[in-house]
């Protein structure tokens, strides 16, 4: 298999094991196996320049940077005294 369809592959897989793990809560492989495949995506992209938009490398950049928004908002918005408890803002 050539690195391409290799990388393919890998992308569909991972995402499908991300909404098992993520969405329905019903993983599908071990946190293990999905590390391992993740770094073969990564070095595989690396060699390759070929990065599709859909891979799990380019959206868990997106989410740490979505997680770190969410924390930022809720501590300025506790240091305002805006709110009396974080937890109301479990929907951001």
């Amino acid at each position: 298999m050539d690195k391409i369809n290799r990388i393919k592959e890998l992308v569909e897989l991972l995402n499908k094991a991300s909404d098992a793990y993520y969405v329905n809560d019903n993983p599908i492989m071990s946190d293990k196996e999905y590390d391992k495949l993740y770094d073969e995506l990564e070095v595989l992209e690396k060699e390759t320049g070929y990065i599709l938009s859909a891979s799990v490398t380019q959206r868990y950049k997106a989410r740490c940077w979505t997680a770190f928004k969410r924390w930022f908002i809720l501590n300025q918005c506790c240091l305002q005294q805006k709110l009396k408890t974080p937890t109301r803002l479990r929907g951001l």
